[in-house]
């Protein structure tokens, strides 16, 4: 089975905590799968749906890290959004 890939980042510019929305149409990611993502800045981060938390911590400025995850991803239910360690840090998401 085939799956388009899309973008999603926090609403407002892709920086700091926040609902996580699509970088085209900015529609509010729910209900979905992610399926990796890309992230900088100092500190933990948390992705996060009613039923489940991906966390994950960075712990120098040359951590940016990137991770795909294989299979099926992780699935999301209802709204998924980040917590981010600061206003400055950034998220990018691979979901569908």
């Amino acid at each position: 089975m085939s799956t388009d890939l899309r973008s999603g980042q926090p609403a407002g510019g892709g920086a700091g905590s926040g609902t996580l929305v699509d970088v085209l149409t900015s529609v509010t990611l729910e209900d979905t799968r992610i399926r990796g993502f890309a992230a900088s800045g100092i500190g933990t981060f948390a992705i996060k749906a009613s039923n489940n938390i991906i966390k994950f911590t960075l712990t120098t400025a040359s951590d940016a890290n990137s991770e795909i995850f294989t299979d099926a991803g992780f699935k999301m239910i209802g709204n998924v959004s980040v917590s981010a360690p600061t206003s400055a840090s950034t998220l990018i998401v691979f979901y569908g």
